[in-house]
């Protein structure tokens, strides 16, 4: 715009920030201040200047969570808002144009937090979702546009509605499309919104393969304006025809409906009335999405009609509903498994419906699992015996997406995630005969959306279904789609037609095709039939539901070959019936059909889009004699070693290849079959074991190879996964040792038993898959970045010990027909920055690239040729040529091995401190500006690898000692030796103050008590800094430090690996977020720890490093650091992609800046942030020779070394005394420089008030809280070895089902309320005790903080109302009197739920009771007694006691109920609903009598539960204990800290508690249930603080019982930052000073216990003489009284 007008006046600052009254409030609000701005603005008039103001429409606020009519409230809401904006702009503003704004931000944090439910959904129902959400409220919004006629009542004021939304680029799985098509879309969309501000041009025929072209469109000489509707009207939605639905019933002709004589055995025998049970899975045309939506209500087809749905629906019946079911209900009435009515796959009439909208073929595995797990679990259901029928049908959502990812829907991945679930069916079902419809032909749909005159919404189906509406006619694009449409029906046909699911009598699979090619259905006009649509043209009525039943039905009875496969839908046809001659369901058997031969494979490499053509070599004209000289044609055999059954994507990679050789050589002998599977001798044992049973393999092969003339190329793979970097260094070097030893005896044997062989060693490192997490149980424990730094630095090194291993043993080349080569590079699955899988595009095309590597390493290798970034992608398959066509070896094509990097002599890492002032203030200073070096009490730290020290005193060859964590050495917080060794910042700060404490010593991870204050963990990223920073302050609390007064520096320095990953996720790793988390970080510093400094050192200009890896003369591992920073060290000189992470990494500096100088953090007088600059610019130190200078490194070339961390100690003490404004910003490693000293002008850290510095901007406002989510970082989560049978050694992991009784509280009444209307709705998911809404981190209860021990956890309530309340059987307004009929409801509920095991599952049940008993004692006092309440819970407990095996009862103190009349606001429902929610409470005066004697009662209330359990009444059962926890007690209100109660801990009723109390409720439990009996917390700790849940010991990991309880220590943890001042002084005991040596009470108390049992044996010796005579229980007396 500034181009069209460079003197453009906007809200909109030069560094291009939005003001902060246009990101706050509401429409109506910030219309508001616009128009104060704008009439106040100097720079432009007001009368004459044209304004044109964007009002954007957030989706992103409405929550597809809600019910429909919810829905629809909130968009009418949402419409309505718009509208009084407008006119309050209308009232205010001259020569004014208003451009509304569909804005869809995607599922970004902010829906994430305001919309739970995104985290249940799948990304193909929240496609659905926001697509037909977008929809609706763009037509309101054109609706509310003609009735208002566009605001248009003066010429100099108009509204105009942009065309199309904005929607923030969407994959088909519904997240971002990647790095480079979310950075690329910021522009699309800027284009977007800036053609729909002009008036529209002619469409033009934009060619497929120019569409991917951003291009800007300008005004022209006959379109010069802004669009408004007066001068470009457009074209208002009009609502469909309105269509009657035709009859959707069905008359059966059948007569004949018997079941068989006997139930049978065989699938091939089986009649419609045999049929017990029905199932399916699939997407939302098996859901029912919209089947029963009124014609233009869009929004309805949100709603799943699963009870009308074709193939499982069972509504009504055949007369009204013609559904699959509902035909087989007239054979036999008893079918199960139907749907019926309205709601998703988890509820539960939806039963065995499993469709899920959205779904793709990569979601039917799951589903199908789910599938059979309820079958398992029915009891209804005779798994066994029970004759199933199954349907699927999938693949319209897979061609949806096909041009969006090709190879995630390629033909092979469709028909193999169909494979892996019908082999599971196969597996896993007894009597099961499955219905694989085949997938529709998808492309006569588009006709639908290319007339017009049907008003169909097609810009919504853009969104729904981009591959099949978006493409122009005859476009190449649509033929690729119809292509693959017909393979994907091709590819379902070859796989059942290998007889795959013949192999069994009980089971069958059994294609029905009659949507192989469909007609649409047309009016007499010849138009399309839209009554056979749902609302969005897309899903399918009821109308077209009815007819694909009678279809499937038809296809059932129709033989095999012959069925019916084009449906004409205008065509009426009737249900046909089976005969005499063939009255059974038709199979293949049954209809004397014989499968087809396979189709002659084709080449899937071809099929991939990229340039595998090569000029296949002829084989030599003689059989070599040499391994040498050996082409790929003439390897006549091809085989593996080293595989597991866990190495399904490496299985993959070898039948790839298999194929590749294959076109070399048509005749190769492989052990892989022809189904790709690879024998089971391959996949089991040692690389012994296997290299054995490979030699007798082809020693004994029958397939025509001739072992002694024929060449053998053998593969064989070392596992990386077999290694765990849990152990200590020594014994992975000792497991590294032992694995090469196993390379080196499995190859000898495959030399001493093999001619004419071949073998490549490659190394195959499998990533976090399953079978390593299992061998490796720490990777659970180490973070992400710590993970792929081990893995890279293990994979180097084993590398490196096979190469000097081939060396060594001169590649067992004693003969010319043998020969071992060891591949260049190892093959690694691909990782993303987090250290997991790429994702689903990615992880699909890594086999392939894995392939064409093990490809390209098993040839002579060719020069090396530059590849432009913009071809980097494309797969190409390396040719074998004239001059290089041999299969490498070490003799053809020598390698270049490793040599050691040139040894380096460590410099002097000392330093002289010249400062003669050491003095500290000479008082503590209470100011930070006023901070001498000497009043650093306490130093601190937190960032990634350099700070923890990885590698610092590393020998300049050990790479694998990298993984060693020389924390004393860290150049920030170490404290080994002294200043004159090693040159630190602790070690500096000693010489002011020799007390300094914090600092890290030794070796070691930050768990180790020596690393201390020094919290950085290897691999770290700026995500990672804000728990880091909660576990540092939390053990600062718990530590011999007086946190109040002692001054703390603490330094943080992170980024590194930040810029490393930003090319794999620039979004995760973009300069917003990266300055969001430091300032999460910051914020929490600011707040938690009085007196600090904090050293935000500026992350370091991170491109020179890139020059250690260009220089071969170093001899760095380059690969290696491929693995760790790809983003940094890949890039080629001069490309896009590198200026872009120059951009970024300068991005991250500057953000920094900009935070920092918005004097967020100079708001208190005790704290401060300084930003320390010298590693800004940076030159690399160097060699005489010029060469980089690898001394400053660690052996990774990456990780500094002792010599580096030396001077940046030194750069970082210069910088704190250096003024702001005067701060060293580029760091010249090869300049010496001396340590700099405070002088008597200026003798403090220098911060930016000391520097006499002003900052360029205000502080802004915190963010606000936007849920009472906890953090949870506990470590000890194992269950208990073996299910324990003593409730007195549950481990919170053994809990497998929760229950809870009580009154409102329980129930969540009010809990999340916004207005009185609203009070009476229970919240029951987000109850403290029971609730288990979302996840821990959004919602703190009970329940989700034991769900982080069992996922599996049952019985907790979720959302709102009775529908899934589970074994929350809480009653509003209960009293104790209703507590047993609550327990009986309970245990009957358990008793009927299939998923619990009522006799063996671990129950948890809390009971809270008596805040209703207190609120109406003043109206019945007799039965509301101290006594009777006490007689309830006997009652209660008894039943529990006797009835409930193996259950562990939290009975929970009362509180004190009179706290409540402390609580005020001046709201409607605090003066009035509070008296009516607890009379007796609230209405008396505060020192009247009765309020008195109510605070009596409420205390004996308290007594009688103490007492009740007091006694031995409970403990006669091993399996059941009851425990009070008591941190109710003593209740009191948390205030503000202006002194006033704290509202935000209660309903809008002032009675009933919040969400945010209730997760201080949750926390509270928990934390008292770790407190051993007579030692818990008896008081409320309402503080907001995400760390305040407590960890299970070491010592004890039991949850405390009082049996339990007596011989335990005190000795529960606390999770990072949970630990308050409070919690301290509860449980430490005071130490006592022993002078006595610890010798002298052992002999004392020793001789002592000697001469007692003297004395008593005299005693009683002389008693018994004169009492000879007594009876045993004299005796017994006596014994008791000694």
């Amino acid at each position: 715009m500034t181009l069209f007008n460079p003197g453009l006046v906007t809200p909109i600052s030069e560094d291009k920030r939005i003001p902060q009254f246009l990101q706050h409030g509401t429409l109506v609000d910030q219309a508001n201040e616009l128009s104060l701005y704008l009439q106040s603005n100097k720079g432009a008039d007001e009368n004459q200047d044209w304004k044109l103001v964007l009002l954007f429409v957030q989706l992103d606020r409405l929550c597809a969570c809600e019910q429909q009519e919810q829905i629809s409230s909130l968009l009418k809401q949402l419409v309505e808002e718009v509208d009084i904006a407008v006119q309050l702009l209308h009232s205010q503003l001259k020569k004014t144009i208003v451009s509304v704004a569909l804005w869809d931000g995607g599922l970004n944090t902010f829906q994430t937090k305001m919309c739970p439910c995104t985290h249940t959904y799948t990304d193909g129902e929240l496609k659905l979702q926001r697509a037909v959400l977008t929809h609706t409220l763009q037509e309101l919004l054109d609706e509310l546009m003609v009735q208002k006629h566009w605001y248009r009542d003066r010429d100099d004021f108009t509204v105009t509605l942009q065309a199309t939304p904005l929607i923030r680029g969407l994959s088909s799985t519904g997240k971002p499309t990647g790095e480079f098509e979310a950075s690329k879309r910021t522009d699309e969309l800027m284009l977007q919104l800036w053609k729909n501000l002009l008036q529209p041009m002619d469409d033009q025929h934009i060619p497929d393969h120019k569409k991917n072209i951003l291009t800007l469109q300008c005004p022209t000489e006959d379109r010069p304006f802004l669009r408004t509707e007066f001068n470009t009207p457009s074209s208002h939605h009009r609502n469909a025809d309105h269509f009657i639905q035709t009859h959707t019933g069905t008359e059966l002709p059948c007569e004949d409906r018997s079941p068989s004589s006997s139930i049978p055995t065989s699938v091939h025998e089986l009649r419609p009335a045999d049929i017990k049970v029905v199932a399916a899975v699939g997407d939302s045309l098996t859901a029912g999405n919209g089947i029963g939506s009124s014609p233009n209500n869009i929004l309805d087809v949100l709603r799943q009609y699963r009870g009308l749905s074709w193939c499982i629906g069972g509504d009504g019946n055949l007369t009204t509903v013609t559904t699959l079911p509902n035909i087989l209900k007239h054979f036999n009435h008893n079918v199960k498994g139907y749907s019926l009515g309205v709601g998703n796959q988890d509820n539960p009439q939806a039963f065995l419906n499993q469709a899920v909208p959205g779904a793709t073929s990569p979601d039917i595995p799951s589903q199908v699992r789910t599938l059979v797990t309820k079958m398992k679990n029915d009891a209804n259901i005779n798994f066994e015996s029970d004759w199933k029928l199954i349907t699927i049908f999938i693949g319209g959502n897979d061609l949806c997406a096909y041009c969006e990812n090709s190879l995630l829907y390629s033909v092979e991945n469709y028909v193999g995630f169909l494979k892996e679930s019908l082999d599971y069916l196969q597996k896993e079902v007894p009597r099961a005969l499955v219905n694989l419809v085949e997938p529709l032909y998808i492309s006569p749909l588009r006709e639908m959306h290319m007339d017009a005159s049907l008003n169909c919404p097609t810009w919504l189906v853009n969104m729904l279904c981009p591959c099949v509406v978006m493409p122009e006619p005859n476009s190449e694009a649509l033929q690729i789609l119809e292509t693959v449409n017909r393979e994907y029906q091709r590819s379902l046909h070859e796989l059942i037609d290998s007889g795959r699911y013949d192999t069994q009598s009980d089971f069958t699979v059994v294609i029905q095709p009659f949507l192989r090619d469909i007609a649409l259905p047309r009016l007499p006009d010849g138009r399309p039939d839209r009554s056979y649509f749902s609302a969005d043209c897309f899903h399918l009525s009821q109308k077209s539901q009815t007819l694909m039943a009678r279809s499937l039905w038809n296809n059932m009875l129709e033989p095999v070959g012959s069925k019916t496969s084009s449906q004409d839908f205008n065509s009426a046809f009737d249900l046909k019936c089976s005969t005499n001659d063939s009255p059974f369901i038709r199979t293949s058997k049954n209809s004397d059909y014989t499968y087809s031969a396979p189709s002659s494979k084709t080449d899937p490499i071809t099929n991939r889009g990229s340039d595998f053509s090569c000029n296949i070599l002829a084989p030599s004209d003689s059989k070599p004699t040499s391994a040498d000289t050996v082409r790929p044609s003439d390897v006549a055999v091809l085989s593996y070693v080293g595989l597991n059954e866990e190495s399904t994507e490496l299985s993959t990679v070898l039948s790839k290849l298999t194929e590749l050789v294959t076109l070399f050589n048509p005749g190769l002998v492989t052990p892989i079959s022809e189904d790709k599977r690879i024998p089971q001798f391959l996949q089991h044992g040692t690389l012994v074991d296997q290299a054995n049973e490979l030699s007798l393999y082809l020693q004994s092969n029958k397939q025509g190879a001739d072992e002694n003339q024929d060449w053998k190329l053998v593969l064989l793979f070392v596992q990386l996964d077999r290694l765990c970097a849990c152990e200590q260094q020594e014994q992975i070097s000792s497991l590294l040792k032992q694995l090469v030893e196993e390379v080196d005896i499995a190859v000898q044997l495959l030399h001493s038993q093999l001619k004419k062989t071949i073998v490549s060693v490659a190394l195959w490192d499998g990533g976090l898959n399953t079978f390593q997490t299992k061998m490796c149980p720490c990777t659970h424990t180490y973070t992400d970045g710590e993970l792929k730094l081990q893995r890279a630095v293990l994979t180097h090194t084993l590398q490196e010990l096979l190469d000097e291993l081939m060396v060594q043993k001169h590649w067992y080349r004693d003969r010319d027909d043998f020969t071992v080569t060891l591949q260049a590079t190892p093959l690694i699955r691909g990782l993303s920055s987090t250290g997991k899988p790429t994702g689903e595009f990615e992880a699909s095309k890594r086999t392939d690239e894995l392939m064409l590597q093990l490809w390209k390493n098993l040839l002579q290798p060719m020069d090396d040729q530059h590849i432009p970034d913009h071809k980097k992608n494309i797969l190409t398959l390396q040719c074998p040529t004239e001059d290089r066509p041999f299969l490498r070896t070490e003799f053809n094509t020598p390698s270049s091995h490793h040599r050691n990097a040139d040894h380096f002599i460590q410099t002097h890492t000392g330093t002289e401190l010249p400062c003669e002032d050491r003095s500290p203030s000479s008082s503590i200073p209470t100011s930070v500006h006023e901070l001498r070096p000497a009043d650093i009490k306490v130093v601190a730290a937190v960032g990634d690898s350099l700070t923890a020290g990885n590698g610092i005193g590393s020998s300049p060859n050990n790479v694998l000692d990298v993984l060693r964590q020389y924390r004393g050495l860290s150049w920030c917080i170490g404290g080994d030796g002294n200043l004159t060794t090693v040159t630190t910042l602790p070690n500096i700060l000693k010489h002011f103050n020799h007390n300094v404490t914090g600092y890290s010593l030794g070796v070691g991870d930050q768990n180790n008590p020596q690393a201390f204050l020094n919290q950085a963990v290897p691999g770290a990223k700026s995500r990672d800094i804000p728990s880091q920073v909660r576990t540092l302050v939390t053990k600062m609390k718990n530590d011999n430090i007086n946190f109040e007064s002692d001054w703390k520096l603490i330094t943080i320095f992170i980024g590194g690996n930040d810029l490393c990953a930003y090319c794999e996720n620039s979004l995760l790793y973009s300069v917003e977020n990266y300055v969001g988390f430091l300032k999460e970080s910051l914020d929490y510093l600011q707040k938690e720890v009085p007196r600090a400094l904090v050293n935000l050192v500026e992350p370091l200009y991170i491109t020179p490093l890139r020059e250690m890896h260009m220089d071969a003369s170093l001899n760095c591992p380059t690969w290696l650091l491929n693995i760790l920073c790809p983003c940094v060290v890949m890039p080629e000189p001069n490309s896009e992609a590198l200026q872009i992470l120059e951009t970024v990494n300068r991005g991250y500096q500057r953000s920094l800046h900009e935070l920092i100088e918005s004097g967020r953090y100079d708001t208190q007088s005790d704290f401060t942030v300084v930003i320390q600059p010298f590693l800004r610019d940076i030159a690399l130190p160097r060699l005489p020779d010029g060469r980089p200078d690898r001394s400053y490194f660690s052996p990774d070339c990456f990780h500094l070394s002792q010599k580096a961390q030396t001077v940046m100690a030194r750069s970082l003490w210069n910088n704190m005394l250096e003024p702001l404004g005067s701060k060293t910003s580029s760091q010249d490693f090869d300049s010496p420089f001396e340590l700099k000293c405070s002088t008597n002008d200026s003798p403090f850290i220098r911060t930016y008030k000391n520097s006499d510095y002003m900052y360029s901007a205000p502080s802004p406002k915190p963010d606000p809280i936007t849920n009472w989510g906890s953090d949870f970082s506990c470590n000890n989560l194992a269950p208990s070895e073996s299910q324990p049978t003593s409730v007195h050694m549950l481990r919170p992991s053994d809990i497998q089902v929760v229950a809870a009784l009580g009154d409102s509280l329980t129930a969540g009444t009010g809990a999340k309320s916004n207005s009185i209307l609203d009070l009476n709705t229970e919240y029951k998911g987000v109850s403290w005790s029971i609730g288990g809404d979302q996840a821990l981190e959004t919602v703190t209860t009970l329940p989700n903080i034991l769900k982080k021990f069992n996922p599996d956890l049952k019985g907790f309530s979720k959302g709102q109302g009775q529908l899934q309340k589970g074994f929350n059987m809480a009653v509003a307004g209960a009293k104790s009197l209703e507590l047993p009929a609550q327990v009986q409801a309970l245990i009957k509920a358990m008793k009927e739920n299939t998923e619990v095991n009522f006799e063996s599952d671990w129950k948890l049940v809390t009971i809270f009771i008596g805040t209703t008993d207190l609120c109406n004692y003043c109206y019945d006092q007799n039965n509301l007694s101290p006594k009777n309440f006490s007689n309830n819970l006997m009652l209660t407990l008894d039943m529990l006691y006797k009835e409930v095996p193996r259950v562990l009862v939290n009975l929970v103190d009362l509180m004190q109920v009179d706290v409540f009349k402390t609580v005020k606001k001046d709201t409607l429902g605090c003066s009035l609903q509070q008296r009516v929610s607890c009379h007796c409470v609230i209405n008396p005066a505060n020192n009247a009598p009765e309020i008195e004697e109510l605070k009596r009662i409420n205390r004996n209330y308290q007594t009688e539960i103490e007492y009740l359990i007091s006694g031995d009444r409970y403990d006669g059962k091993e399996d059941f204990a009851v425990v009070l926890q008591p941190f109710f007690h003593y209740s009191f209100i948390p205030q503000t800290g202006l002194g006033e109660v704290d509202t935000s801990f209660f309903s809008v009723d002032c009675f009933h508690l919040s969400e945010r109390a209730h997760a201080e409720m949750a926390i509270g439990l928990w934390n008292n249930m770790l407190e051993p009996v007579g030692r818990k917390q008896a008081y409320n700790n309402f503080t907001h603080d995400r760390a305040k849940i407590h960890c299970l010991s070491e010592a004890h990991p039991f949850i405390f019982t009082k049996a339990n309880s007596q011989a335990a220590p005190p000795k529960t943890t606390v999770d990072p930052g949970s630990i308050t001042t409070s919690t301290i002084s509860a449980t430490i005991l005071p130490k006592c000073s022993t002078p006595i040596p610890v010798w002298v009470p052992v002999v004392v108390g020793f001789v002592s216990l000697l001469a007692g049992i003297i004395i008593c044996w005299l005693i009683m010796s002389a008693v018994q003489r004169k009492k000879s005579k007594k009876s045993a229980k004299a005796a017994k007396n006596k014994e008791t009284g000694f």
